[in-house]
């Protein structure tokens, strides 16, 4: 249907009237703009989600295994600052192997103590929940025990002389994330 002039015409789409082409490209846009919204609006869903993810998990258990009073001291200290109330401290591995039935979100373990050291605690925890995500903070610069603890399930290795809140901070934040998802491509 003409009306007169090239530029207007009577588009139907999906049952609507749009009666030029002017409007047609203007609908257009519009269109264009709701979809780019939309993904932005998902883009918000995904970081209120992972908000609600560090809400969650700062309501949850945390242990602090290390035989040096100090350095328990201040990472409760840091973790308080990140508004982690529910957190439990234990000199030695024993005391956290003995409550594990109290099911820590998250495990910070030293690797020297007087018992144990912390690969065999390690070892413990995931035999009872591999669940449980364990973050090594240890003076022990050692590469060797960081690989193998990063073999026996650990989430991160932290060297205690750069600890500092931003770090615990992003190691947390990493785990409130949900598990990436692999699948082979062919």
């Amino acid at each position: 249907m003409q009306l007169g002039n090239k530029n207007f015409r009577a588009i139907s789409i999906f049952g609507k009237v749009i009666l030029s082409y002017r409007n047609f490209r203007w609908h257009l846009f519009s269109i264009i703009l709701i979809i780019n919204s939309l993904s932005t609006w998902h883009g918000y869903g995904k970081m209120i989600a992972n908000i609600g993810l560090m809400k969650t998990i700062r309501q949850k258990r945390i242990f602090i295994v290390d035989d040096n009073p100090y350095w328990v001291s201040l990472q409760t200290q840091m973790l308080k600052e990140l508004g982690f109330e529910n957190i439990i401290t234990y000199s030695n591995g024993t005391d956290c192997i003995n409550h594990l039935h109290l099911n820590p979100a998250i495990v910070f373990l030293d690797y020297q103590m007087e018992d144990k050291n912390g690969l065999e605690v390690l070892q413990r925890i995931k035999d009872y929940y591999p669940g449980i995500s364990v973050v090594f903070c240890t003076g022990q610069p050692d590469l060797g025990i960081a690989v193998s603890a990063m073999k026996l399930g650990s989430f991160d290795y932290l060297p205690k002389e750069n600890l500092n809140s931003k770090k615990l901070s992003r190691v947390i934040s990493a785990l409130s994330l949900p598990p990436l998802t692999y699948s082979k491509v062919y």
